[in-house]
């Protein structure tokens, strides 16, 4: 497939048109895989992925129209500190790892679009450096006399269950939950990949988080993205399989008529759930970090989430204190009709 320098011929392209691969990389099992799957791609050699991601001049909102793959050796640090904006669940041991950058979503919420140049995605296909660099740390919480495991977030980044038919990571994560006990891993997501649930025993030790939305505002601010009733679906048969599940309302937002929209969600939740079998279900408002919210609103300029008149609170913008005390405090209440106190978290503040 010959190259163009035309915009608007490549928003016309389809998804992985272009497969671009670091040298180093090339032959890693990961890679092969990854590459089987789009015989119909164009590979072109790079000697690092910043040579493509980080390029100047992209246009972050017309490569969400096409994106493409960049497959790439992963580089330290493999593990980050869990930040204050994202909830820990009383594990003090809390990080989180990225295994891909971006996701094929297109949330208008979403930070990435303002912490990254580019939308397309960069696999880091080595991924048994995350593992072993894991193994590390749990090994010196251990020696620490820690009696916290090490709990660790790998799909802040991405959705890996969405992804996990073109790019085969979330199976390999599992498979690694399986031979760490002292690890616990939560995956979340927005899919329906429900069925590598039935086709697996149930790791004791992971978590599958669903990110939930009432249909209006899924439709309008979540491109791309399943509809409720098949992501209440699919958490069901995880649960019914045997795997701990947990919820997230997560960003609430200050939309009109929130509050039937909310209410509602909390019915169709309470109504399509065994809720004694959910592990757990957090809450929060939007909020999004000072440079990633000024970045964001140039790539979405016409977005009313992202030019909401937000307020900053220690370098994070979210909505005014009258606001978000209003929204949690609601959706709060609707959830304890179903679920009881010590299975509600509320993110942030």
């Amino acid at each position: 497939m010959p190259h163009s320098s035309s915009a608007k011929h490549a928003v016309n392209q389809p998804h992985f048109s272009h497969i671009y691969v670091e040298k180093d990389v090339a032959d890693h099992p990961v890679s092969k895989d990854i590459i089987n799957r789009f015989s119909e791609s164009r590979i072109i050699p790079i000697h690092h992925y910043k040579d493509v991601f980080s390029r100047a001049g992209q246009k972050f909102s017309a490569q969400k129209e096409s994106q493409k793959l960049i497959l790439a050796a992963g580089r330290p640090p493999f593990l980050y500190r869990g930040a204050d904006v994202c909830p820990s669940f009383g594990n003090p041991s809390f990080y989180y790892a990225s295994s891909v950058m971006n996701c094929i979503y297109n949330c208008q919420y979403c930070y990435l679009q303002g912490m990254y140049p580019s939308a397309n995605l960069v696999v880091f296909v080595d991924i048994e450096k995350i593992f072993l660099e894991v193994e590390r740390t749990t090994d010196k919480l251990s020696e620490e006399n820690s009696l916290a495991p090490l709990y660790l977030c790998n799909s802040y980044d991405t959705d890996l269950l969405a992804i996990r038919r073109i790019i085969p990571l979330a199976d390999r994560w599992l498979d690694f939950a399986d031979t760490r006990q002292d690890v616990l891993i939560e995956m979340r997501t927005k899919s329906t990949s429900a069925s590598l649930f039935s086709r697996r025993k149930p790791a004791e030790n992971v978590i599958i988080a669903w990110t939930l939305s009432p249909d209006p505002v899924a439709d309008t601010f979540e491109k791309g993205t399943p509809p409720l009733s098949a992501r209440l679906k699919a958490a069901a048969k995880a649960v019914d399989n045997g795997w701990r599940v947990r919820l997230c309302i997560d960003p609430v937002l200050f939309v009109n008529n929130w509050e039937e929209l909310y209410a509602g969600l909390t019915e169709d939740i309470a109504r399509e759930l065994d809720t004694d079998r959910i592990e757990s279900i957090s809450f929060g408002v939007f909020r999004m970090g000072k440079q990633f919210l000024k970045r964001a609103r140039k790539v979405n300029p016409a977005s009313p989430i992202l030019h909401y008149p937000y307020i900053l609170e220690g370098g994070v913008y979210t909505y005014p204190f009258e606001i978000r005390h209003k929204m949690l405090s609601f959706i709060k209440a609707r959830l304890g009709r179903a679920f009881p106190q010590d299975k509600l978290f509320q993110t942030w503040k």
